[in-house]
C-alpha cells in the first residue's frame, strides 16, 4: 500500500501512467539509488511496468 505523507508531497510520476512511472522510477533509482524503497516502495516494483501497476493497484 502507499503511504501517504501530506507533509511529503509525492512526486507527480508515482500515480501517473505505468510505462512512465516505470522509466521516471528507473531514471531516479540511477540517480538517487535506494531512496524508493526508502518511501517504502518495494524493490520488486521496480522491476518493470507490470510489476508497478500489481504493486499500485494491487
Amino acid at each position: 500500500m502507499l503511504d501517504l505523507d501530506l507533509d511529503h508531497p509525492l512526486a507527480p510520476w508515482l500515480l501517473g501512467d505505468a510505462a512512465l512511472a516505470d522509466a521516471y522510477n528507473t531514471a531516479y533509482e540511477r540517480v538517487y539509488p535506494g531512496v524508493l524503497t526508502e518511501l517504502r516502495i518495494p524493490a520488486t516494483a521496480l522491476t518493470g511496468r507490470k510489476a508497478w501497476e500489481q504493486w499500485l493497484y494491487g
